[in-house]
């Protein structure tokens, strides 16, 4: 099991040949081929609206979502076009329990959490792990999937070690046996001015063989009131190719390249809540509620150097083959994927700044931004330290995941089992270069925006730090997943076992050779070596006491590899334990025109490692008696009023709590919901006429991990207009239309995002 990734380069170079001539052998053999759909691919046949009824993401194959026994919410193309969404980010707002979580305005930088974890927009895809961004940059485009599903909750069974909160799957976009090409054309402006172009051609080649091209290319500059001369690009582009071979009777062949870049003048400025401190009284935790008389700069004023050009490339491979089979009587189908993802990129440079304070006019300091009301006559200037890191980040994996389907039974029972392998092996590194300049510079006087970052560390000696060093891992799993039906469907129950094996190999760099060569070179010698394993499960049921209403309970694990040791006794570190208690009800009332999933969950992360007290009380120890808690109640709602009206809904009331007790950063501690609704002309002179309208509300969250301060609620309000006929579209987004100034994502009372100004988004699209 020890491959290594020259191996895996090894195997998709080898198998490409392969793959080719199986298309043309194939492509000569069935001409009239029937094909029908894979067990591992969804169908949309019978969504209505922004409702859908099939998902894949949290059993591995394709199942009704009424007879999961677990959250499963799932974003259209339809409305991800609707509400023009460039990232997946932008449509999973509307999905309870996740929340924005960004930590700097940047293009390219869309992070969420769901309930109270981070989760990724690139990791999953297709059901199957996977890499579609660099450490820090995820570079995200939306016009390279076909919709989302958002899988809540622990789901070991099927993903091993992942976060608490859940798993987001992407869905691939397909090449299939008909031809069409889509043109889209959007331009922005507001904050950040964009024009994205995307070119999507398939193209049927023979009877069951099929190619697709989507490029995509987004170019865009942001705009700061405080600078006269251009502004800040961010590039973002993309490449996507998909092959595949169908044959008669199912199964095909397929190979996929996704490749993405961007370039991004990371510019941007830390919004520093001013004053907060004064006048607080012990104890007390104030709740802000942002405006600009909060905040020692305005949001849209740039105070950093020009030229923080971050670069970064991403490749996505992927070769796979799927055939079915009749066994002992019983229709089986076996899908093997082999894929391989290379990134390399991050925030190179990051400029950031530290020591924010108040001065007078002797350049006597009067303290920190936070203790310092912006009213205090004696100011007479606001300066900060500033740092430039270089962050030189890799990703190297590859993986082969080879999936079982089936379904057997009797009239009475029947099974949809899903048996799982996967091995792997992983290459990272993470380091930085970093360079601070002496002295503090001013925040009001407009020098630091018009240097250069060369300019501002010039002379400056560069240090090298190792950070988070190097590592090298593989890994196997083997699972399985049964979800048994009894009573025609009536009830179902869920059962599923998974064993997750790895290990790895640490080290770090060293410093001298890699300032010499500005290069990170690694120490040859490991520094640290470790292995475990783990088993998940899962059980589940699903009852269904009248027609397309299913109420379902679950009770499922996940796990995270720990490394290090207990000094207290010498022992490694025990893996963390995810389990999560969820009981809910979905309907697919009136025609699958209403549907709707609503849950009570329960969720524990045990051997969570927090500092303890020496006995002799000499100082801290790491021990893993930390437990993190979250509870909650959460809603999603799709609902086809008729041809005219559709609406998407969520509403979470979600309890999150860290080891020592306090909120999550970020996540709301009270209730959020948001809606989205379109209402479209079907006759007389508006027809093809459609407009909607869209609201995000937050609850109040804390700004920092100690839970000093919190961000009031309040909400952002969109608009839609539009129109359709025929083979084209246009349409306007007009976003926070209401002018919200308030806080939606922070890291710290020094690096608080807020809403952005109104903004505008008009897409053009057409279809032959």
């Amino acid at each position: 099991m020890n491959l290594k990734i020259e191996h895996i380069r090894f195997l998709w170079w080898a198998f490409c040949p392969l793959f080719l001539a199986s298309i043309n052998s194939l492509h000569a053999e069935d001409e009239e081929g029937v094909f029908t759909l894979s067990p591992f691919e969804v169908s949309a046949d019978d969504d209505r609206g922004y409702g859908v009824t099939e998902s894949i993401g949290a059993t591995r194959q394709a199942l009704p979502n009424s007879d999961i026994s677990s959250s499963v919410i799932s974003i259209t193309s339809d409305f991800m076009s609707d509400v023009a969404a460039i990232s997946a980010e932008e449509a999973l707002r509307f999905v309870s329990g996740v929340q924005n979580s960004a930590t700097d305005p940047n293009p390219g930088n869309a992070r969420v959490t769901l309930r109270g974890y981070q989760a990724s927009v690139g990791n999953y895809r297709d059901g199957l792990p996977d890499n579609s961004g660099t450490r820090d940059m995820i570079g995200d485009d939306s016009a390279h999937y076909d919709r989302l599903e958002v899988i809540k909750g622990p789901a070991g069974v099927l993903y091993g070690s992942h976060t608490l909160g859940g798993v987001i799957n992407k869905i691939s976009n397909r090449a299939v046996t008909d031809n069409f090409t889509n043109l889209e054309m959007q331009v922005a402006g507001g904050y950040e001015e964009y024009i994205k172009g995307v070119v999507d051609v398939n193209r049927k080649l023979g009877e069951n063989s099929a190619l697709r091209a989507i490029v995509s290319s987004r170019r865009g500059n942001r705009h700061w009131h405080d600078t006269d001369e251009g502004g800040a690009e961010a590039d973002i582009n993309g490449i996507s190719l998909i092959a595949n071979t169908y044959f008669e009777g199912g199964g095909r062949f397929w190979g996929q390249l996704y490749y993405s870049n961007f370039e991004i003048d990371r510019e941007y400025n830390n919004q520093f809540l001013a004053g907060w401190k004064v006048g607080l009284q012990e104890g007390e935790v104030p709740v802000i509620d942002a405006d600009d008389d909060d905040f020692l700069l305005g949001k849209s004023i740039n105070k950093t150097p020009k030229g923080n050009l971050s670069k970064g490339n991403t490749y996505n491979y992927e070769i796979g083959f799927e055939q079915p089979f009749d066994m002992f009587g019983s229709d089986w189908t076996m899908r093997t994927v082999m894929r391989y993802n290379l990134s390399k990129g991050d925030k190179s440079p990051s400029i950031v700044q530290f020591d924010t304070a108040a001065y007078d006019a002797d350049g006597v300091r009067l303290g920190a931004f936070s203790e310092v009301s912006l009213s205090d006559p004696r100011i007479a200037d606001w300066k900060a330290g500033y740092q430039s890191r270089d962050f030189r980040s890799k990703s190297d994996s590859g993986a082969i995941n080879i999936d079982l389907a089936g379904e057997f039974g009797t009239e009475s029972i029947k099974h949809s089992m899903v048996v799982n392998l996967r091995g792997g092996m992983t290459e990272r590194g993470s380091s930085f270069f970093r360079k601070i300049p002496a002295g503090r510079f001013s925040l009001l006087d407009g020098a630091v925006e018009q240097l250069t970052n060369e300019e501002l560390v010039a002379g400056v000696p560069n240090t090298f730090i190792p950070w988070q060093g190097w590592n090298e891992g593989d890994s196997f799993s083997a699972g399985v997943l049964d979800n048994i039906s009894f009573f025609d469907d009536k009830l179902i129950l869920a059962i599923g076992s998974r064993y997750d094996w790895g290990r790895s190999v640490s080290g770090t760099y060293d410093v001298d050779k890699s300032l010499a060569a500005n290069e990170p070179v690694e120490v040859e010698e490991a520094t640290g070596r470790t292995s475990g394993n783990e088993f998940t499960w899962k059980q589940g049921v699903v009852y269904k006491p009248v027609e397309d209403v299913s109420l379902f309970a679950q009770h499922a694990t996940t796990f995270n590899f720990v490394s290090g040791v207990d000094v207290r006794t010498g022992l490694p570190f025990e893996n963390q334990e995810g389990v999560i208690d969820e009981v809910g009800v979905k309907t697919t009332l009136l025609d699958n025109r209403f549907i709707l999933t609503a849950s009570y969950f329960d969720m524990e992360l045990t051997n969570v490692t927090v500092q303890v007290v020496r006995p002799d009380g000499s100082g801290f120890d790491l021990a893993q008696e930390g437990v993190q808690k979250t509870t909650g109640v959460e809603l999603d709602l799709a609902y086809l009023v008729n041809e005219n009206i559709s609406l998407i809904a969520a509403v979470s009331d979600v309890d999150s709590k860290n080891a020592v007790g306090n909120y999550f950063r970020g996540v709301p501690r009270t209730p959020t919901y948001s809606f989205f609704g379109r209402y479209t002309f079907t006759d007389g002179g508006l027809k093809g006429a459609f407009a909607g309208l869209g609201y995000k509300y937050n609850g109040e969250f804390s700004i920092d991990n100690g839970n000093n301060l919190f961000a009031a609620s309040g909400g952002t309000m969109d608009l839609l207009v539009g129109y359709r006929k025929d083979n084209w579209s246009l349409q306007l987004n007009a976003y926070n239309v209401l002018g919200y100034e308030g806080i939606v994502s922070a890291v710290n009372d020094s690096a608080v995002i807020r809403a952005e100004d109104p903004n505008y988004r008009i897409s053009a699209t057409y279809k032959f």
